[in-house]
């Protein structure tokens, strides 16, 4: 199959085999109902539902559309939703590092949740990018800032210029002497990103250099059928130095790897080795791994050099571009994006790396405003309806009854050790690493317990009040404002008739709290 490159506002065109001359075909792509797409836009930029207001407004005038979204563009709540987005893609938010919370004396003794440290120090490199995004700064500074972000927390802990008094986070920059990189330049992500004494920060490399270009060393296919100076136990790191088998990655790896060594922890188990930068260590790992410092054949001289480098690389662009469509499409790309991609780039490209425009060119594809795929389409592995992962449901949930699922301080849909994060369809960034599409019978209990607890709290504390007259009309609003989609006349009846029986029992609270988790459980609120 041939894709035509067209402009990002054109439909693209497939040009499909035949016996005869190539037959063109149009792809048709059906767009949701403007209040449904609106909703889509807002849980994506805020994890929050639309105001029943805007909702009213589209659907008395689709047209206003795009300048609604682009209001929510400018929502702070953008912020913290990036900071979620980027840790499906970065998968910092794990749920445990090489040092745990009980080695935080400090923390213990202050009353710090475990919760809440880790997502603390996951969420450090991820909160400076999402302040670099929502502050239409180029997103080259994600590799090149001399900034990091930190709140109280980690001031406590890490070398960097909190301002005294402060609370919350603020952009800081550390004061131990590191080299402005970015996020390369972050504990968080090292911290995560950890290695060990014989690999040499190559682990570290590899994720570099998929997350940044798109070069994915771990999905290369290997084989070491013929590598007998491996397979025979022979000194390893001459073997990665001399096999071709070994070279055709680690050509590249190593002197990638040796440019982090700033960051090479001599004890992993030390806390204060994980905490500050080594510059000693800077020219290591040369020595160790017997190459020069550069990124695939640019030679660097250090770690500043190599942000600024991995910055002008052409393939960050795209790759950029690439991460941010898989994040608000919910899938993989494919070859067949290509021009879309393409288009999007060029985008990204005149609008100065920024990225809320590039959101917003997103969120104006075809792909992304579709309520039905294209005929041709159809066999894929592609969705149009898509599952809320279990910290988008969350926020939803909350933004509507006020409820939000703790349990001896952690939150029960943002953790997988102490919660229900893969549980309810969601990846842990460590074991789990995409969030289901489908259904499954442990994300159906979640949703369900979600529904109940969430519906009794709403009621209670009169987030959402039980109905004072009109029965049918309450729910009629409430299912608007939760789905942004017109009841059914059966479905309405249906939920009447649950009222009624729930009243007749136990009063007006159970009954309203009743409809409140079936609505809640309807896949028209847990999809967007």
């Amino acid at each position: 199959m041939i894709l035509l490159l067209l402009s990002c506002g054109d439909p693209p065109m497939h040009v499909l085999p035949s016996d005869d001359e190539p037959v063109v075909v149009e792809e048709v792509w059906t767009e949701l109902p403007a209040p449904r797409l609106y909703r889509r836009m807002h849980l994506d930029l805020t994890g929050a539902l639309p105001d029943v207001e805007d909702l009213d407004a589209l659907a008395a005038d689709p047209s206003s559309l795009e300048e609604r979204r682009d209001a929510v563009l400018d929502d702070p709540r953008v912020e913290e939703r990036l900071v979620v987005l980027l840790g499906e893609r970065w998968a910092t938010q794990i749920d445990e590092f090489m040092y745990e919370y009980e080695e935080y004396g400090d923390f213990i003794e202050a009353g710090v949740a475990e919760y809440t440290w880790e997502r603390t120090v996951a969420n450090e490199p991820l909160r400076l990018m999402a302040r670099i995004a929502v502050g239409d700064r180029p997103w080259t500074d994600i590799v090149t800032a001399d900034t990091t972000m930190a709140n109280e927390l980690i001031a406590v802990e890490w070398p960097v210029d909190y301002p005294a008094g402060e609370t919350g986070w603020h952009e800081v920059r550390y004061t131990d002497g590191r080299p402005g990189a970015g996020v390369l330049s972050s504990n968080g992500l090292w911290l995560r990103y950890t290695t060990t004494i014989t690999n040499y920060n190559r682990g570290r490399a590899a994720m570099l250099s998929d997350h940044l270009v798109c070069e994915d060393f771990f999905g290369r296919p290997i084989d070491l059928s013929e590598a007998a100076s491996v397979s025979d136990g022979d000194d390893l790191e001459e073997a990665l130095q001399t096999t071709p088998h070994c070279q055709g990655c680690h050509s590249t790896i190593d002197p990638i790897a040796a440019s982090l060594f700033g960051f090479y922890a001599a004890d992993q188990r030390s806390q204060v080795e994980h905490e500050v930068y080594h510059a000693e260590r800077e020219e290591l790992g040369e020595e160790l791994l017997d190459v020069e410092m550069a990124w695939f054949g640019e030679p660097v001289s250090s770690l500043e050099d190599l942000g600024v480098t991995i910055a002008n690389d052409p393939r960050f662009d795209g790759c950029a571009v690439e991460s941010w469509a898989q994040l608000l499409w919910r899938r993989t790309v494919t070859p067949d994006d290509g021009a879309r991609l393409d288009a999007l780039r060029l985008e990204f490209v005149d609008a100065d790396r920024r990225v809320m425009p590039l959101l917003a060119a997103i969120q104006d594809t075809p792909e992304y405003r579709a309520g039905a795929l294209p005929e041709h389409r159809l066999e894929g592995d592609e969705v149009v309806v898509r599952q809320m992962p279990p910290q988008l449901l969350s926020d939803a949930v909350e933004s509507l009854t006020g409820f939000r699922w703790f349990h001896e301080d952690f939150d029960q849909l943002d953790n997988s050790v102490m919660g229900y994060r893969t549980l309810g369809g969601g990846a842990d960034g460590e074991y789990v690493s995409v969030s289901q599409q489908v259904p499954s019978a442990t994300q159906m209990l979640v949703v369900r317990r979600l529904s109940e607890a969430a519906a009794g709290h709403a009621i209670d504390t009169g987030t959402l009040s039980p109905p004072s007259g009109d029965v049918e009309a309450w729910i009629t609003a409430l299912y608007w404002q939760a789905t942004a989609r017109e009841l059914a006349d059966e479905d309405l009846a249906a939920l009447v008739g649950l009222y009624d029986a729930v009243q007749a029992h136990s009063g007006d609270d159970e009954a309203a709290a009743a409809i409140v988790s079936a609505i809640l459980q309807d896949p028209e609120f847990w999809t967007w």
